[in-house]
């Protein structure tokens, strides 16, 4: 069965009508706490604030904003099969019938950023808070936008690098169990690409998607310095991740000297 499968029940009364004091009842959030422990004060904040269910149903925008025990079964569910949920700490947050999703991570490499999880491979870290989220999915219903228009082209760098690169390093050291490269892919466009034997290392991966998503992650950001990972990309043994290199070399080239 594809991961993509759409998990999401019809809800009862419980679940589409939330407690008229704009806060999450004790019920609604006691089994998604005994999921990931005591709740963050940002999704404890963030639970509140969609109470009134105005980010509920909005399916045109691409928006569908699941209430805590709703959240804390689709989060159950793809932690059990899906490695970037599971090993970033994910906590899936809606269910548009896209086949796509907004995941909220709680892992401290990457603490408090939601993830754009796509069934079609480009995941990656769309939004640097919740807040931010919210801000896009308010934006995208008044103008009768569709929430993906408002994600920016590539990942959203993260502002604690040291904590990401860590996480990296744990990926690539086989640290963390779980299949690496796909957690590293939706990880990479988020680096500021400062540490440049942490990119080396990445670029001369045996896996092309990386490579290519280091490679991909320069030409979006070019600088001189990174020419040399560039170049590594770009003689990668496999075309995917060479053509990437090539397409880095030729964005660096074009800042002049």
């Amino acid at each position: 069965m594809s991961w993509w499968r759409r998990f999401r029940k019809a809800p009862g009364p419980a679940a589409t009508e939330g407690p008229t004091d704009g806060s999450a009842n004790d019920a609604t959030v006691a089994p998604l706490e005994a999921l990931i422990g005591e709740m963050p004060v940002d999704l404890s904040d963030y639970f509140r604030e969609i109470s009134d269910n105005a980010f509920s149903d909005q399916i045109s925008a691409g928006v569908n904003l699941l209430a805590p025990n709703e959240v804390a079964e689709q989060t159950a569910q793809f932690r059990e099969f899906h490695d970037v949920v599971s090993a970033l700490q994910g906590v899936v947050l809606d269910d548009a019938n896209t086949s796509n999703y907004h995941v909220y991570l709680m892992h401290p490499g990457c603490r408090g950023v939601v993830l754009f999880l796509s069934h079609d491979g480009d995941s990656r870290i769309v939004f640097p808070s919740l807040q931010s989220m919210l801000a896009a999915m308010r934006e995208a219903l008044a103008t009768s936008g569709w929430i993906v228009d408002f994600h920016p082209t590539s990942g959203v760098v993260l502002e604690h690098q040291g904590e990401l690169h860590r996480l990296i390093v744990d990926l690539l050291d086989e640290r963390i169990l779980c299949d690496a490269s796909a957690v590293l892919l939706v990880l990479i466009p988020s680096l500021d690409l400062t540490d440049l034997s942490l990119l080396e290392r990445l670029a001369k991966n045996d896996d092309f998607y990386i490579a290519e998503a280091v490679a991909d992650a320069i030409s979006h950001r070019p600088r001189q310095d990174l020419k040399p990972v560039a170049v590594i990309c770009q003689k990668h043994s496999h075309p995917q991740a060479a053509r990437a290199g090539a397409r880095a070399v030729a964005a660096i080239r074009q800042l002049g000297s």
